[in-house]
């Protein structure tokens, strides 16, 4: 180590210093470095307000075109992405193993084969790293679990571990891997039983032993709860900071003798040499290889999509262009391009089916259908259009009295700018209700919580939530009991929330309240009948289905494989003969809600 370099900088650097940066160290030469989460595109570092990102296919359909010169291209345009937002490290690829049709996360995953995922994940590796930015692959190790997946343990004997869920770190290692990120939960592998952020066995002796990971062990966020057995158990890097198990002891644990200064040198030089290999010593940052990553996108998503037609027919299309197109499906109207988690990216422009659609027969005349509703819950509330003064937000303090009143007019959900007094907060706004027929107003929300909605108590929670609504994503997603307003003339309808401040550890403070609101419509047997309609009266019938945010998510796994409302139906009944099926619309099609 550099005869400058203080023991308290040693230790600084193996904590976060925000979300998403380690700390600088200027006498050393060093800025500091940042990570991005990744599989399917660089979300970015949330400091540029209206921050987007290139959408990459999900990582499933890139392991699906079997190409690794494909995987290769799409790491370095990671790289590219990466280096245009500031970002140093990308948490990508994820490679656990989709060992069952029903993980909530697969759509991460690129296979249920590890030999596939094996050889993917690493060309995937060699492109971003190809460019000066590093991998962070993830999750080491028998992640492949959502449900509990903070608490969960993993019991796998000795040649499945090896050949199956060790298989593609070990082959990133061979590809040179500059970093991977512990999970979260824990593993038996026989010998010993840990989570895997203090594994010894798994980390020291297999990784950093046998396997000769060179690396940094970088901790999935807030997975680390310890710290002499995290830091004698091979973790690196604990994230995010400030703060934390580390921040907190670890130069006390190596002044009483529990953690040696030799295992700290051992974790410094590891960070020290990411930040060699990014170029965080460097004047400027390694140049990427420029692409076309739209063009990119598209060629990618074309080489993992299978098209089925009839073996007789030469061409693709040898019809005469349709003059009437029906479009039907709730994917069709409002797709789902994204599973919800900490892949999340937010792209400039989402393409349609409808925008597709018309431009490829621009002449032709489109009828949209949706054909029933498969959500259960309501669309986000355009706050800007809805309400003359926008939303009141009351600050309170522990003894109940006011710190300060907001005004908030663009509102998406989330409030993050909170007096530091604050411990709750009473929302309030008049929703203008003009259109006749049956409104549907909710607030989705986590921990404690009192919502009225026209004068109508909504719900109420009692338990203090804090980071665990983050690990189990429920935030993401969160519960709302709808309230159903009938409106003959035109009017204002009131919502009041009050909602505890969330202390989400390293994620911040924060409120979460989504506003929900879903005008009237017809009943999905209206809709569905109007779509038949509307195919039987068509050139050509184009029908979307699929899940959606509520069905795949990081945070809890599917109960089922049927596709959510009623697109699983058999032929509709004004087309066939027989009973109608019945069925229960249920919170979610993926069972009850549970980030990098």
């Amino acid at each position: 180590m550099p005869s400058n370099f203080r023991s308290s900088a040693r230790s600084s650097l193996l904590t976060g210093a925000t979300m998403w940066r380690l700390i600088a160290l200027p006498e050393i030469g060093m800025r500091s470095i940042s990570f991005s989460d990744g599989p399917v595109g660089v979300r970015g570092l949330g400091e540029t307000e209206g921050e987007t990102s290139i959408l990459m296919p999900t990582p499933s359909g890139i392991a699906a075109a079997w190409d690794l010169d494909l995987a290769t291209a799409v790491g370095e345009a990671f790289a590219q992405e990466a280096r245009e937002h500031g970002v140093d490290v990308v948490l990508a690829p994820q490679v656990n193993i989709q060992r069952t049709p029903v993980g909530g996360r697969h759509f991460e995953c690129f296979s249920e084969d590890p030999a596939l995922t094996s050889a993917i994940g690493a060309a995937l590796v060699q492109g971003i790293q190809s460019q000066g930015v590093a991998a962070c692959m993830k999750h080491y190790v028998a992640n492949d679990s959502e449900t509990e997946r903070t608490s969960m343990v993993s019991r796998v004997d000795a040649q499945t571990l090896r050949e199956v869920y060790l298989a593609p770190f070990a082959a990133a290692i061979d590809a040179g891997v500059w970093s991977l990120m512990a999970a979260y939960n824990g593993v038996d592998d026989g010998v010993e039983t840990s989570p895997m952020t203090e594994h010894r066995r798994l980390n020291v002796d297999l990784l950093k032993g046998d396997l000769g990971f060179d690396g940094v062990l970088v901790s999935d966020w807030e997975a680390t709860r310890r710290t002499v057995l995290a830091a004698t158990g091979g973790l690196d890097l604990v994230m995010p900071g400030p703060g934390g198990p580390w921040a907190e002891g670890l130069l006390s644990a190596v002044r009483d003798g529990a953690v040696s200064v030799a295992e700290i040198d051992d974790k410094v030089a590891r960070v020290l040499l990411l930040a060699h290999r990014v170029g965080a010593f460097a004047p400027a940052p390694h140049p990427t290889v420029q692409r076309d990553l739209p063009a990119l996108a598209r060629a990618a998503a074309a080489a993992g999509t299978v098209v089925l037609r009839a073996p007789e027919t030469d061409a693709p299309w040898d019809r005469p262009a349709p003059s009437t197109i029906a479009l039907i499906g709730a994917n069709a109207e409002r797709p789902h391009v994204l599973g919800g988690g900490s892949s999340t990216v937010h792209p400039e422009h989402v393409v349609t089916p409808l925008e597709g659609l018309a431009a490829r027969w621009p002449h032709a005349t489109i009828v949209s259908e949706r054909g029933g509703d498969p959500r259960v819950f309501a669309p986000r509330l355009d706050v800007a259009a809805r309400t003359a003064d926008g939303l009141t937000a009351r600050w309170l303090d522990a003894q109940g009295s006011t710190v300060r009143e907001d005004r908030i007019t663009d509102h998406d959900g989330w409030v993050r700018d909170i007096p530091d007094t604050a411990v709750e907060v009473v929302l309030t706004a008049d929703v203008a209700v003009e259109e006749p027929g049956v409104h549907v107003l909710s607030v989705g929300t986590v921990g404690i919580h009192e919502t009225r909605i026209d004068g109508v108590l909504a719900s109420t929670g009692t338990r203090r939530v804090g980071v665990d609504c983050v690990l189990d994503s429920s935030v993401n997603t969160p519960d709302g009991v709808p309230v159903e307003v009938e409106i003959v003339a035109a009017r204002t309808a009131r919502i009041e929330s009050r909602h505890q401040v969330i202390d989400a550890a390293g994620y911040g403070r924060m409120v979460r309240a989504e506003i929900r609101h879903a005008l009237p419509r017809r009943t999905d047997e209206q809709e569905i009948a109007d779509a038949v309609a509307a195919a039987r009266a068509a050139d050509l019938a184009v029908v979307v289905v699929g899940t959606n945010e509520e069905c795949e998510s990081e945070g809890w796994d599917r109960e089922t494989l049927a596709l959510p409302g009623r697109q699983d139906e058999p032929r509709h009944p004004s087309a066939r003969r027989g009973p109608q099926r019945r069925h229960r619309r249920q919170r979610r099609c993926t069972g009850s809600p549970a980030v990098a």
